[in-house]
């Protein structure tokens, strides 16, 4: 395999991450069946849902800046709404092969880096409960995870505005914001409810 083909390879990957996750939450599920599971799974859902919220709130606050301002695209401290003038293939899977948008869509947050920011952070969280982790995984897991999950967000972040000119910057530091405290938000609801 060449480095053409490798970079290819993990681009795919960082593309489809949004459903490796889903995968591995129910994969988690089927082998280690537990209120765990079953939080880590709609943890997902509602990241989702929380995720088209935040966008669609985030259009109509551009569009009535917009309204007032005249043809102004750039909030102060937000930055962007639109994606980058260009953007290609910015879904998960991989299916335009025409090249670049010439009408950029909507992408702050970025969803791709919500998601993965809020597994992150709540994945770090949850491995402090032993009953989380499953049998046989130990100290080195808990200390080799975050280290794997933040090289994995940096190249995420690298491959999603310097690749695939998907996002700006300002989308995608939102995202891994809104990722954090949605999860920091998700798990205190969730400790009361399953009592961990």
């Amino acid at each position: 395999m060449g480095l053409s083909e490798f970079v290819l390879l993990v681009d795919h990957f960082l593309r489809a991450l949004p459903a490796w996750i889903l995968l591995l939450c129910v994969y988690h599920q089927f082998l280690y069946p537990s209120s765990f599971s079953v939080f880590l799974l709609a943890g997902y859902a509602v990241n989702f849902l929380a995720n088209g919220i935040l966008r669609t709130l985030a259009k109509k606050i551009y569009a009535l800046w917009e309204h007032r301002q005249g043809d102004v695209v750039v909030l102060p401290f937000f930055g962007r709404g639109l994606r980058p003038l260009g953007a290609r293939s910015t879904g998960v899977f991989n299916y335009e092969t025409s090249g670049p948008s010439s009408k950029p869509g909507f992408g702050l947050p970025s969803g791709h880096l919500q998601m993965a920011s809020f597994y992150f952070r709540l994945l770090t969280r949850l491995m402090h409960f032993p009953s989380f982790l499953p049998p046989g995984l130990g100290a080195g897991f808990v200390t080799a995870f975050p280290l794997f999950g933040f090289c994995l967000l940096v190249f995420l972040c690298f491959q999603r505005v310097c690749i695939l000119e998907a996002h700006t910057y300002g989308q995608v530091f939102w995202g891994m914001v809104a990722g954090v405290l949605l999860a920091d938000s998700y798990l205190l609801f969730g400790s009361h409810m399953l009592s961990f």
